[in-house]
């Protein structure tokens, strides 16, 4: 990336989380890219101590892969503005 181009970012207020629908990990969301279903995944972040050891951390991201690239879904158990959750199957 040269300095030029610009990074993307995005800006979750505490209160849009504390909003948002739960979700977790399995869960499936409908992509805004192809409009298939796809699957949550999650991971803990890490933390780099002073030493430089990368430890784990307390935050979850949850996010789910399209093709080759991946997509935010959610944080802590909570889905980010724009994540539309599949419907589930009504068990007969």
């Amino acid at each position: 990336m040269s300095d030029d181009e610009e990074i993307p970012f995005a800006v979750i207020s505490n209160e849009e989380l504390e909003r948002a629908p739960r979700m977790k990990a399995g869960d499936e969301i409908i992509c805004q890219t192809c409009s298939e279903k796809h699957v949550i995944e999650s991971r803990m972040s890490q933390v780099r101590k002073d030493d430089g050891a990368m430890v784990p951390g307390t935050l979850e991201f949850l996010f789910y892969r399209c093709g080759s690239r991946m997509y935010m879904a959610g944080l802590d158990g909570k889905s980010v503005p724009g994540t539309i959750r599949a419907q589930r199957k009504e068990k007969s």
